[in-house]
């Protein structure tokens, strides 16, 4: 069985750290978890389009202008990823998530369909469809809102937020202190039925 938990909420909620800190738990306890990301696809392709570009998600990095000779207007990697994805989705909503889905179907041929994935990105319809999609083919999919309340997301980019427009198993408060990592570890451990 393949199980996906799925996470969603606005940049800088915790999300990833969340999801690093059970993937660290799961492999201490000799487990072999995935990582997919739904901007990973967006970085690959960037790079393809632009190999200048840094293919990074470090904060001190994609953050800040990139000098290079073809980047004149000075553009931060993440601008650049965001201006792609706006027309990568007003052309073909679903692509990246499409990418990603097929990502998920190499692991399961890789892992003969046993395989614990997480995905701490999730944020739009399309890419909530693709996950959903997926049960029928015996994959169980969680899905996590990582909420952070120092962050008012009616002020948040659309990019840098969800659409809201799905049900989570799991609302999880960041105060990004130790009862959220901790919050989060239970939900895995109880939904594979494992002690981390």
């Amino acid at each position: 069985m393949v199980t996906i938990f799925a996470v969603t909420g606005t940049t800088g909620a915790g999300k990833d750290t969340l999801v690093d800190n059970a993937m660290d738990a799961m492999r201490a306890q000799g487990f072999t978890p995935y990582k997919i990301s739904f901007s990973d696809q967006l970085r690959e392709i960037c790079t393809g389009i632009f190999p200048w570009l840094p293919n990074t998600t470090d904060q001190s990095v994609k953050n800040v202008p990139f000098v290079h000779d073809h980047n004149p207007k000075g553009f931060t990697p993440r601008q650049v990823w965001k201006d792609v994805a706006t027309v990568i989705r007003n052309i073909q909503d679903n692509v990246l998530a499409c990418r990603a889905g097929c990502e998920i179907d190499k692991i399961m041929i890789k892992e003969n369909r046993t395989a614990v994935i997480f995905i701490p990105d999730l944020r739009s319809d399309p890419e909530y469809k693709v996950l959903r999609d997926l049960i029928p083919r015996k994959v169980k999919v969680h899905f996590v809102r990582v909420l952070d309340p120092q962050v008012n997301e009616d002020n948040c980019e659309p990019i840098d937020k969800p659409t809201w427009n799905f049900s989570t198993e799991l609302d999880i408060t960041n105060n990004k202190d130790k009862r959220a990592l901790q919050e989060f570890n239970e939900f895995v451990q109880s939904k594979l039925e494992i002690k981390l």
